[in-house]
């Protein structure tokens, strides 16, 4: 049962990265995102939260969940940090968009 939630995470991800490719990824590629260096933290934060949502599914379909202590440790701080940078951003300019 746990492989189906390794399996969703990898489809939550690629959702995300498929969904912010065409107005985000693909022109921060090229050298055309002119944004906010907070819009890039914001980006880079929620990537790297959606891998620790995929490396916390692996860890527990491999049956190491003790191993997900440290990952939850970095986990909330950056939850916290990534959604009020998010919340400053929209509520201060424009979204990042």
């Amino acid at each position: 049962m746990t492989t189906v939630y390794v399996a969703l995470a990898v489809a939550m991800t690629t959702m995300v990265i498929a969904s912010f490719w065409a107005i985000y990824v693909g022109p921060l590629r090229r050298g055309e995102a002119d944004r906010p260096w907070l819009c890039h933290l914001h980006g880079a934060i929620s990537m790297g939260w959606m891998a620790l949502l995929v490396a916390q599914a692996a860890l527990v379909s491999l049956g190491a969940p003790s191993s997900i202590a440290g990952s939850g440790r970095l986990a909330s701080p950056t939850a916290w940090w990534g959604s009020s940078s998010a919340s400053r951003s929209v509520l201060a300019r424009p979204p990042c968009t």
